[in-house]
């Protein structure tokens, strides 16, 4: 009895840590050894990996399985080759396998901006993150914005504060009436707004004097440099004849700027705030707190109707405006509005 649980105790171990050794080699169709290929043994479902092993630089491989399944696969992978699956005998054997060149096709990655980013006293918001279709020009984009508030009249806050330059690639082309910028370039144009926090628009002062009123620039795209774009709007109604049109040109060069629109309407919309000058007044030796005036008398005027302005303004309004700056070779500026 005790002989008979020996030998059966001999056979139950020598099966359990009985071991298959699979090796051989990879090679181009050229005879060349690679490197770096998946060589994985997986049960005939091909989900489970039960063994696997890499090629060495001479396209060498060895496996060692220890299962007990009679039939098992053997795949072989790696990028810019055929994946061969084959299957095999569960027993110690040598295998070849030559690979035949596939292109690999990777998966689309979609690589997209952070909506704010902040270095230093710059904050740069990204357009395309904030537009909706609804949006036509790059103003109805900087309302939106975080921090940055427009109110009836087309004036620019940023934490409070009004702006005190409005920037386009870095260049003040309409000074004051930046309203002109934000009611004509499209918002497509555009690929970022940057604040400028802190920002001196003196160049003499900038290391003499902090400045606490911020900036904006808008950061064109590619496709809005060098080109010249127009834009035409032609809206007609009844009641009895309605009209809404508008002709627009513009150009942005590295060292020239221009735009121009000519606008009519008789549909109650006024355009008087595009042209509209936003000037603030600081002494440079005071801070803004100490130069902020206290309105003691005011003017009574009729408050406007609850309703919107077209539905009551009878009007036949045109506008004209035309800027243009250009940069010399010695870094002075020739503007015209």
């Amino acid at each position: 009895m005790r002989l008979y649980f020996l030998i059966s105790f001999i056979l139950i171990n020598s099966n359990l840590f009985s071991q298959t050794i699979i090796s051989g080699r990879i090679t181009t169709q050229n005879d060349q050894p690679i490197a770096g290929v998946n060589i994985i043994i997986t049960k005939s479902d091909q989900i489970i990996i039960v063994a696997f092993a890499i090629s060495d630089n001479e396209g060498l491989y060895k496996i060692n399985y220890t299962g007990a399944w009679d039939s098992i696969l053997i795949k072989i992978t790696t990028i810019g080759f055929a994946t061969i699956i084959h299957p095999i005998i569960n027993k110690t054997q040598k295998l070849d396998f030559t690979l035949i060149p596939k292109a690999t096709e990777l998966p689309t990655v979609e690589v997209k901006s952070k909506p704010i980013m902040v270095q230093g006293d710059t904050t740069n918001y990204n357009v395309a993150s904030f537009a909706t279709k609804q949006d036509r020009v790059i103003g109805d984009v900087i309302a939106k914005l975080p921090g940055i508030e427009v109110d009836a009249s087309g004036a620019i806050k940023y934490n409070g504060k009004a702006i005190s330059n409005f920037y386009i690639n870095g260049l003040d082309l309409f000074e004051s009436k930046y309203s002109i910028a934000n009611n004509n370039i499209p918002y497509d144009l555009v690929d970022k707004v940057q604040v400028l926090d802190n920002h001196q628009p003196i160049k003499v002062l900038d290391t003499l004097k902090n400045s606490t009123s911020p900036a904006i620039n808008i950061e064109l795209k590619k496709k809005a440099r060098n080109k010249f774009i127009g834009r035409i709007k032609i809206g007609i109604g009844y009641s009895p004849v309605l009209s809404d049109d508008e002709i627009i040109a513009m150009q942005f060069n590295k060292g020239f700027q221009f735009i121009s629109a000519y606008k009519y309407n008789n549909t109650g919309l006024s355009l008087v705030n595009e042209i509209t000058e936003r000037v603030t007044i600081r002494d440079n030796n005071e801070s803004k707190q100490e130069n902020e005036k206290e309105d003691i008398v005011s003017l009574i005027s009729f408050p406007a109707p609850p309703i919107q302005e077209y539905r009551y303004n009878f009007n036949k309004t045109h506008l004209f405006h035309m800027s243009a700056l250009k940069v010399l070779k010695n870094t002075a500026q020739v503007k015209f509005n």
